[in-house]
């Protein structure tokens, strides 16, 4: 009858060991996958894409009053009017024109990471002409 008494009181600290098990085993799991998550993450090839909101105002400020006629009233007047002056507006933003010296001036055609969409310094060396780069920043700019 004894063996018995003993062998119930040992069952709840079974239990317990057991609950200790499954948390313990719980929390190294936890653990274990949000280190591979973070390393995965911070390995990842890191990709910027920006955004920018240009206004066309087709009213412009009239620093010498409204009195005054300006030479040429670019975007005022009808609807059609208006239209094909933000058209125009947004063409010479796309343009060559405008995204060649962009690609000059921060020397994209050069950049591995803008070429490839790599990582710095994985593709060393390697080059495109600017027209090239030019065209990839018009390709890329939207309405």
């Amino acid at each position: 009858m004894r063996a018995q008494l003993v062998g119930r009181r040992l069952q709840p600290s079974r239990r317990l060991a057991h609950r200790a098990q499954v948390l313990a085993l719980a929390l190294a799991t936890a653990v274990a996958v949000s280190l591979a998550v973070t390393f995965y993450t911070l390995g990842q090839t890191k990709i910027h894409q920006a955004s920018a909101i240009i206004q066309f105002d087709p009213n412009p400020p009239r620093p010498l009053g409204k009195s005054v006629d300006m030479v040429v009233d670019l975007g005022t007047g009808t609807y059609w009017n208006n239209r094909e002056y933000y058209e125009t507006q947004y063409k010479i933003i796309q343009s060559m024109r405008v995204a060649l010296p962009v690609v000059q001036q921060l020397g994209l055609q050069d950049d591995a990471s803008f070429i490839g969409n790599k990582a710095q310094g994985a593709l060393p060396g390697r080059t495109i002409a600017p027209e090239e780069a030019a065209a990839e920043i018009c390709a890329h700019v939207s309405g």
